[in-house]
């Protein structure tokens, strides 16, 4: 159904909806391709579900119509193949297990969202901190994880993320009560763990994620792209400009941290994107204050 590769999988798993005439079917593949939303049901079985317009099929199915077609995991990424999978935290940590044995067979990355971690992170004294679960990921074997940003509208204390950050991407994490890690940590030849920071950062922060976040991070910029008033491309740039102005800045000496505003300014006479992304977004921060911050703070004292 939709490509050749989806129809001989259908008629494998017999899926195929049998009212469906050949141009329904065809409408249905742009709306499909555009439109569908996988809906787990559990952690074995999904629903593939796609809605369909009471313009496109017989008068029998109404407006809004869904088909819903259970299939396994394995079966879902034949149809939607490609070389990531996204998953979330709610689906259960026996699933993730599952599900990144699968993807290190069939050579995919897991992407792992974290969605539902709020519900028993956030609270001190109920619940385990999110960097015991970033643990268990990278033991689970996750390729990618959403971490983070410090100055996104997800809040997280700078030395609390740190630590998170580090658990994922070290080999080796000595003690350092500041950042959350209580005792040495060998991760020996696990593999490593790429967090993600993702969620209200744009152009204009770069500065502060280089600081806070290092180089070895996705930085996915969902809003800070798509909402860009020239589109999509012209958001791309302006985040790829302003992420090599600061690069280039940091390893010329300059104090990046401090400078960065002025730093992206220069970079944004020569590109009319990154100017648009910094008068759109130049207002736009998320002063919260962190629900997960450090039980250890650093305390001068004096000789």
């Amino acid at each position: 159904m939709f490509t050749e590769r989806s129809r001989l999988s259908f008629e494998r798993l017999n899926l195929t909806p049998s009212f469906l005439s050949k141009d329904t079917e065809a409408t249905l593949s742009t709306e499909f391709k555009n439109n569908s939303r996988l809906m787990p049901q559990s952690d074995t079985k999904s629903s593939f579900l796609v809605a369909a317009d009471e313009k496109t099929v017989s008068a029998q199915i109404r407006e809004s119509t869904i088909i819903a077609v259970l299939m396994t995991f394995p079966e879902l990424i034949e149809i939607f193949y490609d070389e990531l999978i996204m998953i979330d935290l709610v689906i259960g940590y026996t699933a993730i297990q599952s599900m990144a044995n699968w993807a290190r067979d069939n050579d995919m990355i897991l992407h792992l969202h974290r969605a539902g971690h709020s519900t028993y992170t956030r609270q001190r004294n109920h619940g385990v901190s999110f960097r015991v679960i970033a643990k268990w990921m990278r033991l689970a074997g996750v390729d990618h994880i959403h971490a983070g940003t410090v100055v996104g509208k997800l809040e997280g204390d700078p030395a609390t993320t740190k630590g998170f950050y580090d658990v994922m991407r070290e080999e080796y994490n000595p003690q350092s009560l500041q950042t959350g890690i209580f005792f040495d940590q060998h991760w020996a030849s696990l593999n490593k763990m790429m967090p993600v920071a993702s969620g209200g950062i744009h152009a204009g922060q770069m500065h502060q994620l280089i600081h806070y976040l290092g180089e070895d991070v996705v930085l996915q910029f969902g809003g800070g792209t798509i909402g860009h008033p020239q589109g999509i491309q012209a958001g791309a740039e302006a985040n790829r400009v302003a992420l090599e102005a600061m690069i280039f800045a940091r390893n010329a000496g300059d104090d990046y941290l401090q400078n960065g505003p002025e730093i992206l300014a220069r970079a944004a006479k020569n590109c009319t994107p990154l100017k648009q992304a910094l008068d759109v977004w130049k207002g736009v921060t998320f002063n919260y204050e962190s629900t997960d911050a450090p039980d250890f703070v650093v305390t001068p004292t004096t000789s």
